[in-house]
């Protein structure tokens, strides 16, 4: 499912972050610049919090809470598993988030080694 992300954050949903996350400071740069440019849709890639964690993986919601199972609004928490770097230079231009769209995957994307 692909939608906006003023669509998906207007229906209540929350975008999480992995619990320990490594950035690239080269990568964050460029992005910044070519977000000033860009003409292309942006996506982001999102899987469910309850997939995440139940994989063994840790969360944090955007109050820097960590996630648990047990959490009650679990079920509107997504868990961005794409590029980091895009997402942190996005927060960095605000106005970026209008042509953000957000891919909601059901479960995470094969031959790929994760590492948050």
């Amino acid at each position: 499912m692909i939608t906006p992300y003023a669509k998906l954050t207007s229906d209540g949903y929350v975008l999480c972050l992995p619990g320990q996350v490594k950035l690239d400071a080269g990568k964050l740069g460029s992005y910044l610049s070519a977000l000033k440019v860009t003409t292309e849709r942006i996506q982001l890639k999102v899987i469910p919090a309850r997939l995440f964690l139940e994989r063994g993986y840790t969360a944090v919601d955007d109050n820097g809470t960590s996630l648990t199972l047990l959490d009650p609004d679990l079920d509107r928490k997504l868990v961005i598993i794409g590029d980091l770097n895009l997402y942190f230079a996005l927060q960095q231009d605000s106005s970026c988030f209008e042509d953000v769209w957000v891919k909601v995957v059901s479960e995470f994307p094969k031959g790929r080694k994760w590492y948050y």
